[in-house]
């Protein structure tokens, strides 16, 4: 946290043009090496403060935090509350290749880390994941017609994953899963994301 806090003074200090925005994405929730069809995915928004260098060259650190308390079946006369915390940090650069202040196609990468936490309120029960999830890139810039200054865009690429869980039970027994994988990732929806550069 530290190091994304540092990093971002640095940016808004050093250049020209600074951005903040959001974009969603998707972190792993839980892994299991052995029955790939029990993962999961979360998708959690991510604060985007990002900084031009030059023309071309644009730096970015990300940030996203989630709480709440759910209930798998809230019908039930007796349901079991979950308390779910997700935490993801991330850093990315991107150069443009083509385009202009409308339309920009640029190449690079984002790597991310995150954490979530899965825990029952009796305590019982508790599933911690944490992933490595690194991302070269393809992304598209557009500006909106009529509103200066904002943007939005989309992103395809490759997802290198390398996720880690842990599920810990009322009597600490530890359950370890790891597993690496790839694969293609790309918005949920046809847009990644909005922003406001200054």
């Amino acid at each position: 946290m530290r190091l994304l806090l540092t990093f971002s003074v640095f940016l808004v200090s050093t250049a020209s043009a600074v951005s903040v925005g959001f974009f969603n994405t998707t972190v792993p929730a839980y892994s299991n090496e052995y029955i790939f069809q029990l993962e999961t995915d979360e998708s959690i928004y991510m604060l985007t403060v990002g900084q031009k260098l030059g023309t071309s060259l644009n730096f970015e650190v990300n940030f996203g935090w989630e709480s709440e308390v759910y209930s798998e079946d809230a019908t039930s006369p007796f349901p079991s509350y979950f308390n779910k915390t997700v935490q993801a940090y991330g850093l990315g650069a991107f150069y443009r290749i083509a385009g202009n202040d409308c339309v920009s196609l640029s190449l690079g990468a984002r790597f991310i880390y995150s954490d979530i936490e899965f825990e029952q309120e009796n305590g019982s029960d508790k599933l911690e994941t944490s992933a490595r999830i690194f991302s070269p890139l393809a992304r598209i810039d557009l500006s909106i017609p009529g509103v200066q200054n904002l943007f939005v865009h989309t992103q395809f690429g490759i997802n290198y994953r390398k996720v880690e869980s842990t599920i810990i039970e009322a009597n600490n027994t530890d359950y370890g899963y790891e597993r690496t994988d790839f694969r293609v990732t790309a918005p949920n929806n046809i847009l990644a994301g909005i922003y406001y550069q200054f």
